[in-house]
């Protein structure tokens, strides 16, 4: 009748303090070690990145000198009979020198994209040039080595003569992209092709295109005009003052090996090739991929690669450029002649 149950729990608090107060420290040491390590790891980023001068200075001063030595060995050859090993050995310092500069090059970049010091330049140029440029210099690197690889680009008449952008970053992105292309094909042909695109950036990478596992910023999905949505060769101007910018597809295609059932593996990471064995037939220290991917990334762009149907493969990316306004290209080139004129400046050619 009436008779009540009444349970009572006794908890040890203190021995639930002595638990938070441990975790708590757990937590707190782990926090002083990232922060060690996030420290020496930008230490050393920095570090590296700033070696720039001390590193190139002496490679430079090797490959000069090596420039000289053969012109003297062979004009020796030519006139004294000179012993044509001699041209032979310092032809190949020559050859090592410039190897080894290429690889301290791509470490020094890829050391200052991964500490966020590579630095872009917003400044007029024409994209001819530009493809020019790139197409020029590989044909020149390619010669050396081998016959029977055409090297070409094709521009869209879409594409602005003039825009604005980092010029000195697009084309070491599309050197890299052509250097690996060229290094995969023995024969065949290798061809820049440059165009502008409507709508998503999104809809242009295929279901099978293999991207990079991580990346720096978000998908751009649109070009931007200020904060408008401006895209492909019909852009227009949204604000007093402004120019249309243009989203322009460059892709580097090559009939080559492709890229094998693995890519998508090793495809963009750093210090990874398809072919890591010690009898590998092409050399190079695997980040060039990675350092095009940050170039791209830092200019707003984003960057896949896919199988071509019949052979080899195609790497694509896509940056937003702006128009240059007639008055800015004139402005630009009225400096351009200050420059040179008074010897304070060189043109590239």
């Amino acid at each position: 009748s009436g008779s009540h149950v009444t349970f009572v729990h006794i908890a040890d608090i203190s021995t639930e303090h002595a638990y938070l107060e441990k975790l708590e420290h757990y937590n707190l040491d782990l926090i002083r070690a990232k922060t060690e390590a996030d420290g020496a790891t930008k230490a050393k980023k920095n570090f590296l990145a700033n070696m720039s001068h001390e590193m190139r200075t002496p490679m430079n001063a090797i490959l000069a000198c090596s420039d000289l030595l053969i012109d003297k060995l062979k004009k020796q050859s030519s006139t004294h009979n000179a012993d044509s090993e001699e041209v032979e050995l310092a032809t190949m310092v020559n050859q090592a020198s410039g190897q080894l500069l290429g690889l301290i090059h791509d470490l020094l970049d890829f050391s200052k994209a991964e500490a966020d010091t590579l630095q872009l330049e917003q400044a007029p140029f024409q994209m001819f040039e530009c493809l020019d440029y790139c197409i020029e210099m590989q044909t020149y690197t390619t010669a050396r080595n081998r016959q029977g690889l055409e090297l070409s680009y094709h521009l869209s008449p879409q594409v602005p003569r003039w825009v604005r952008g980092d010029v000195m970053r697009l084309r070491q992105a599309l050197t890299n992209l052509l250097s690996n292309a060229c290094k995969f094909t023995a024969e065949g042909d290798v061809e820049i092709r440059v165009s502008s695109v409507e709508g998503c950036v999104e809809d242009l990478i295929p279901n099978v295109a293999i991207q990079p596992k991580h990346r720096h910023n978000s998908l751009p999905k649109q070009s931007k005009v200020g904060q408008q949505l401006k895209m492909g060769p019909h852009s227009e101007i949204t604000a007093v003052g402004q120019t249309p910018c243009y989203t322009l597809l460059f892709e580097v295609k090559d009939s080559g090996k492709g890229l094998g059932p693995d890519a998508h593996e090793w495809l963009f990471q750093p210090f990874c090739q398809g072919d890591a064995s010690r009898t590998r037939k092409h050399s190079g220290t695997g980040i060039g991929l990675a350092i095009t991917q940050k170039l791209v990334e830092g200019m707003g762009g984003y960057i896949w690669a896919t199988e071509n149907e019949e052979k080899g493969c195609t790497f694509s990316f896509t940056i937003t450029l702006e128009e240059c306004s007639e008055e800015l290209v004139l402005g630009f080139i009225n400096q351009s002649k200050d420059t040179a004129g008074d010897g304070r400046g060189e043109r590239d050619e």
